[in-house]
């Protein structure tokens, strides 16, 4: 990694616990440069290293290259995986270190689940273990998407709406529309309601007999 540009800084930082007698104040003097910022995403140097070593020693040490130390080889791969990142920050960093060691979880359980020499039960919980890990580093990197407000967003498609007579719809934003909604159908009325009165006999009562006595009166005339 190239040593970029230099930044000195210091600061004294007060240790002291609570109630103690003891007085302890640590003087943090160390010079940063631009290329370890980029991994640890902070401008004092201390706790960019500090990160690096941590999440390098969460990671399964490989032997490097021929003639590349040990130490070096395996902090390299680790800066690298925190550089893609881009931590902008302390706690995006952290993010990102969690992350980096969650990756290693992830392939280190698959590595031994595949062993010829592994037990069936030994490889399934491995397998498990690996899952689970797995889903941790997504949830990281989403939290880091979310805070960088990159959150993953729901999109709700409304295609038609139905509004009766006599309802009420909000619908916010732009919306066309092509040709009216039919008129609801008027609701009938009510029995009793809105009609006159219907008559039981609209006719004149006819006395029992009445008919029949008529007619022999008129064939009696006739003869």
């Amino acid at each position: 990694m190239s040593k970029g540009n230099t930044k000195a800084k210091a600061a004294s930082i007060d240790m002291t616990a609570p109630g103690a007698t003891r007085h302890i104040e640590v003087t943090v003097s160390k010079q940063t440069t631009d290329s370890m910022r980029e991994i640890g995403g902070s401008e004092w140097a201390l706790w960019n290293d500090t990160l690096l070593q941590r999440t390098m020693l969460a990671c399964p040490q490989y032997a490097g290259p021929d003639g590349m130390a040990l130490d070096n080889y395996n902090a390299g791969v680790a800066g690298l995986a925190l550089r893609a990142f881009a931590p902008r920050d302390e706690v995006e960093s952290m993010l990102a270190s969690a992350a980096v060691a969650m990756h290693a979880s992830v392939m280190e359980c698959s590595r031994r689940a595949m062993l010829p020499q592994q037990p069936s039960d030994a490889g399934s919980r491995l397998r498990r273990d690996a899952a689970n890990s797995a889903r941790t580093l997504i949830e990281l990197t989403e939290a880091i998407q979310r805070r960088r407000g990159k959150g993953t967003r729901q999109t709700v498609r409304v295609e038609r709406v139905i509004v009766n007579e006599g309802g009420q719809a909000l619908v916010a934003g732009a919306v066309t529309t092509t040709a009216p909604l039919p008129a609801s159908p008027p609701a009938p009325a009510a029995i009793g309601q809105g009609a006159a009165p219907m008559a039981m006999f609209d006719a004149e009562p006819v006395a029992v007999g009445a008919g029949a006595g008529e007619g022999e009166r008129d064939a009696g005339s006739d003869g």
